[in-house]
């Protein structure tokens, strides 16, 4: 079985990867989005629950892109022990600082320890 090479930035892996810019973006029919790096885009002032921030930011950036395309896949992280990501994270000790949140989206308040400008 192989060896996972672990690297110690994000440049080494992404010398590994090819890349090819499309002059044709319009073309595309789907797209897939990093749901905490949405959110940080959008920002939570003035939400004060999980549905505020899903119902006035979150679902129309989501509608406001599905004008253009027909699909969007968007992904939530998982920390998987032993994966590249969770030993990274580790690795840079933010699995001390952890925050574990059970969302009913009406009732559940944005934390104010968490960051989302």
């Amino acid at each position: 079985m192989g060896r996972l090479r672990k690297p110690s930035n994000k440049q080494d892996v992404l010398a590994w990867l090819e890349f090819e810019e499309s002059k044709h973006m319009s073309s595309f029919t789907a797209m897939i989005l990093d749901s905490a790096a949405v959110v940080h885009l959008l920002g939570a002032n003035k939400c004060k629950t999980f549905a505020d921030l899903y119902n006035s930011k979150f679902k129309p950036y989501i509608d406001h892109i599905l004008r253009s395309i027909s699909r969007v896949d968007i992904v939530f992280d998982r920390y998987i022990d032993g994966s590249l990501r969770n030993d990274t994270r580790e690795k840079r000790g933010g699995h001390r600082s952890n925050l574990h949140i059970r969302v009913n989206l009406s009732t559940t308040a944005i934390p104010k320890k968490i960051k989302i400008s």
